[in-house]
C-alpha cells in the first residue's frame, strides 16, 4: 500500500510541477492531481478521527516543508487542507495567486513520496 501511495504522490507532484511550468494541465495530469488530493483528504479524515496510521509520514513531510514549525494535529490538518485547496484549484484549471502555495503543494507531494 505504501509503495502505491508513493507512486501516486510522485505522479501528483510531477503533474503539479508541469502545470506550474506550462500554465495548464492535460486531462491525465488533472486525474493524477485529483487522486493525490483525495488521498490527502483521507489523511485529514484519519487525523481528525485520531487514526494514527499515516500520522508519522504526514508529519515528517510537513516538517520537511516547514522545518521551524511545531506541529500539532490541528495545524497538520489546517496545512493539509490548504494544500488540498491548491490541488483542487489546479484541477479546475485555476491557479492560486500566491505562488508559494503552489510550490508548497508540489514540494509536499515530493516529500510524501520520500516518506512512503
Amino acid at each position: 500500500m505504501s509503495r502505491r501511495i508513493a507512486r501516486i504522490f510522485n505522479s501528483c507532484g510531477k503533474a503539479v510541477r508541469i502545470t506550474l511550468a506550462n500554465g495548464k494541465s492535460t486531462s491525465g495530469q488533472i486525474a493524477r492531481i485529483k487522486l493525490g488530493r483525495r488521498i490527502l483528504l483521507r489523511f485529514i479524515s484519519d487525523l481528525a478521527s485520531d487514526e494514527r496510521k499515516h500520522r508519522d509520514p504526514v508529519e515528517r513531510a510537513m516538517h520537511d516543508l516547514h522545518p521551524r514549525t511545531e506541529y500539532c494535529t490541528a495545524m497538520i490538518i489546517r496545512d493539509l487542507a490548504d494544500i488540498c485547496v491548491t490541488l483542487s484549484r489546479l484541477e479546475q484549471g485555476r491557479r492560486r495567486s500566491d505562488l508559494q502555495k503552489l510550490l508548497d503543494a508540489a514540494l509536499y507531494c515530493e516529500f510524501l513520496t520520500d516518506e512512503f
